[in-house]
């Protein structure tokens, strides 16, 4: 009910909540983490052979210990001591914003799958279909029986990975006094241990973006813009944090954590593919191995009003039809509003191919975008509509708001 509502809409809120509030306050953040630029060549030596190149425009969080003068050969044209080279294999400041920027991406995304699955944006909400499979709706995709894990939405622990991203990669610019000192490797243990998590974390999110990605191709063959959308934050996260010298400390985190993430991914395949199986072996034994009957929509319980069966008569002389599937939630919701005596006068076409009196292939031929969707005077209106939206498409002035709808006894 509401209360089960509203531990959804926090579980949904809170992680954009926390990326707004890191994102500010990394923004007015006063002290200066980027160096002013430095020498054009620098020459450093610390226990391991001489490091030549161009020198940087940013650099990790804090001067290293020992960074000094006698450090350093310029070699600049000024003749001046050049800075600190940048500690090999650490994020820079700059990294970190620009993989909380694409975690941001992606949390955002997330975020609104989850409000659209949970009826958080509204009845009237209308997920977009980027799935470009035939007649598979991201509906279809994004609620079926491989986008759970042990009855979670996958789209849940997605969300809550790209927030810990956002937080792994600001939390050094936000505990200022955390970078005053230096552990072993030569950098604050803050922004050590927050690179180990970020280099687990992220080559995990890598892993399972695969898996999903073969589940799309090979189980469901479908192609789901939504989950390209996420798959490339999650890769692209990975192979920017892994694309530098790691030192050994942290490669050895983020090779366990993609372990761990392989084995995972495989014990959810191999459970998801055990209760696919069972489930169709339950069907083929309740059928007596006959062919698996065919689904019809849940039974309409509510009468019209006067006003919908005015409609109605406007909507025949459109020569409106409906789209729709059995298993689509705003469909049976298109229904309840309009009530059982106006569907008898509103030709419903039904496209999913387990349907009751299919005609999927009539569906494929007039490139239905989703479901429900209208077809009123030859034109196609997607998404579930209002009683106000259908009067106005038809040319009818809106009506003063009236009982739609009554319960059938």
């Amino acid at each position: 009910g509401s209360s089960c509502a509203g531990r959804f809409r926090a579980m949904v809120m809170w992680p954009c909540k926390l990326a707004l509030v890191l994102g500010t306050a990394v923004a007015f953040q006063p002290a200066q983490l980027l160096p002013t630029r430095l020498a054009p060549t620098a020459v450093l030596r610390r226990n391991g052979p001489w490091r030549r190149g161009p020198a940087p425009f940013s650099r990790p969080l804090q001067a290293r210990p020992g960074d000094s003068e006698t450090d350093f050969e310029d070699g600049g044209a000024d003749g001046g001591a050049a800075e600190a080279w940048p500690m090999d294999g650490y994020l820079t400041s700059t990294d970190r914003k620009t993989l909380a920027a694409v975690a941001s991406v992606g949390l955002l995304e997330t975020a609104f799958l989850n409000a659209n699955k949970f009826g958080l944006l509204g009845a009237g909400s209308e997920l977009p279909n980027l799935c470009l499979g035939g007649t598979v709706s991201c509906s279809q995709v994004l609620n079926g029986p491989w986008s759970m894990a042990f009855g979670v939405p996958l789209t849940i622990p997605g969300m809550l990975a790209y927030a810990t991203v956002i937080m792994l990669a600001l939390v050094p610019f936000l505990a200022s006094d955390q970078r005053d000192g230096t552990g072993e490797s030569g950098v604050s243990p803050i922004e050590e241990w927050s690179q180990n998590g970020l280099a687990g974390l992220t080559l995990s999110m890598a892993v399972f973006s695969g898996y999903l990605i073969s589940v799309l191709a090979f189980k469901i063959k479908a192609a789901c813009g939504w989950c390209f959308v996420s798959a490339s934050c999650s890769l692209f996260l990975a192979g920017f944090t892994w694309n530098r010298r790691l030192p050994l400390p942290t490669v050895k985190v983020g090779l366990s954590s993609g372990a761990m993430a392989v084995l995972g991914a495989g014990v959810i395949f191999a459970t998801t593919s055990t209760q696919v199986a069972i489930a169709d072996a339950q069907t083929y034994l309740a059928t007596g191995g006959a062919q698996m009957e065919l689904q019809a929509p849940p039974a309409i319980t509510t009468h019209s009003s006067d006003r919908v069966m005015k409609l109605v008569k406007y909507l025949e002389k459109s020569d409106a039809k409906m789209y729709g599937a059995f298993w689509c939630s705003h469909c049976y919701d298109q229904k309840q509003t309009l009530g059982a005596e106006a569907m008898r006068s509103i030709p419903y076409i039904e496209c999913a191919k387990d349907g009751a009196n299919s005609q999927r292939k009539l569906c494929q031929e007039k490139d239905i975008p989703g479901y429900p969707t209208w077809e009123i005077d030859g034109k196609y209106h997607p998404g579930e509509q209002t009683l106000d939206e259908l009067e106005e498409l038809i040319g009818l002035k809106a009506k003063a708001v009236t009982p739609l709808t009554t319960e059938l006894p």
